[in-house]
């Protein structure tokens, strides 16, 4: 069980790969969207380009700045959400967002409505439930249970089945350090993400399904929408499908190799 309070701010790590014009469109819906009492904000430089580079450090000025991690080359989506959250892995309650999305109103309130209440035990119950994610509703995902129009954003707060993809995850203190254990033994690092996923794709899905053998829940928060561009980052680097392919058959070796670790 957690020790946080609701009142205390929330850390968000938002690595950026270029695309100045996605990150000051989130920058902006976030700053418009959200209470600046409950969060402050990590951003990691993937490698950018001098513009990108350029408006990122200016930054660290904001009052909202947790911090700014300079990587000196793309180092791709594991290796940079990685860096970002060892900045800020004994917080009780930690999100990574995607660059290209844009938050809708009162986003991060519910979302911390959920990670609180979703980890008190019903009264009637000596169970404690486990969190381990609290997303938001999105326009673009490959898991239908979370994807709703931004017009019509799901009042009630879902258990989600299968696997999600890190678009937006809200992930508890205990998820965290549970899953770096696993991911270790898989050889990837003491990370939160498989260090060898190199620029993306599917390391997400190696998480969340190591998150749901360790036992963890994942809910949609109701009430909580981002608008998601989708694959912004990957449109820019060119990934092919023989890279995709190749990522897919070492998401299934680590899958067997879960099958030894979690018993």
């Amino acid at each position: 069980m957690h020790g946080g309070s609701i009142m205390e701010k929330i850390p968000i790590v938002i690595v950026s790969y270029n695309r100045k014009d996605m990150l000051k469109k989130c920058l902006k819906s976030i700053r418009s969207n959200t209470n600046d009492r409950y969060y402050e904000l990590v951003l990691v430089d993937n490698g950018s380009d001098l513009e990108t580079t350029k408006y990122i450090k200016k930054q660290k000025f904001n009052f909202d700045i947790h911090s700014v991690i300079r990587l000196p080359e793309n180092e791709g989506f594991a290796r940079g959400y990685n860096a970002g959250l060892k900045a800020i892995k004994d917080r009780e309650f930690m999100i990574i967002l995607n660059n290209d999305t844009e938050p809708a109103p009162g986003w991060l309130d519910f979302m911390k409505l959920v990670l609180f209440e979703s980890m008190r035990p019903p009264r009637w119950s000596f169970k404690e439930i486990q969190t381990g994610l609290v997303l938001p509703y999105t326009n673009f995902c490959c898991n239908p249970g979370i994807v709703v129009e931004d017009a019509g954003v799901r009042t009630k707060t879902m258990r989600i089945e299968g696997n999600v993809p890190a678009v937006c995850w809200g992930i508890t203190k205990e998820c965290y350090f549970k899953v770096c254990e696993i991911i270790e033994k898989l050889d990837g690092g003491y990370n939160f993400f498989h260090n060898d996923f190199n620029y993306g794709w599917a390391e997400d899905i190696l998480t969340s399904e190591i998150i749901s053998r360790l036992g963890f829940d994942k809910y949609a928060a109701g009430g909580s929408f981002i608008y998601h561009h989708g694959s912004a980052t990957q449109n820019i680097l060119h990934v092919t499908e023989n890279y995709r392919r190749d990522n897919m058959q070492k998401l299934g070796k680590c899958f067997k190799k879960l099958d030894d670790i979690i018993v």
